[in-house]
């Protein structure tokens, strides 16, 4: 039978050598057939490099760094700025295409009531600045507290 111990590590840069060495001796002491997995969730401290020096310096070969493939604040934080962007690109999109038809269609009725063409004037520039008021508000209000959230997950 076999021993396998998965330690999560954040922070721990300070504690990681004495706590490799503990296991490692205890294993030894003890006859145990067992493996020692430190898991590294992007550690700022150097976590992670201390422990790939420790597996390399050591050449232990039941000793494994597994680092989680998180995302950093930044790339969370423009991964919602461009789901926000989508979001009104497409709400702009469908919003237009539904005033467009509803201009058209009473564009449509008053001509043939009135027997003279209606010409219809859509005021682009208009359009195109609610839509980029919409744009900022909507990645301000989504990026904001994303990033919030991180900043105050890495001064912990």
């Amino acid at each position: 039978m076999r021993l396998s111990i998965v330690v999560p590590t954040y922070n721990e840069r300070t504690r990681l050598g004495e706590l490799v060495e503990a296991v490692f001796q205890v294993f030894a002491a003890h006859g145990i057939d067992g493996e020692l997995v430190i898991v590294d969730d992007g550690s700022p401290d150097g976590t992670g490099a201390l422990a790939d020096d420790l597996a390399t310096r050591h050449r232990i070969r039941d000793f494994r760094v597994l680092r989680l493939s998180g995302a950093t604040p930044r790339q969370i934080a423009l991964t919602v700025a461009l789901e926000s962007t989508v979001v009104v690109a497409i709400g702009a999109l469908l919003g237009g295409a539904a005033a467009v038809f509803a201009l058209l269609g009473s564009a449509g009725s008053l001509d043939a009531q009135i027997g003279a063409e209606v010409t219809v004037v859509i005021p682009w520039q208009a359009a195109a600045g609610t839509t980029a008021l919409c744009l900022l508000l909507a990645v301000a209000s989504s990026t904001l507290p994303t990033l919030s959230r991180a900043i105050r997950r890495t001064d912990s």
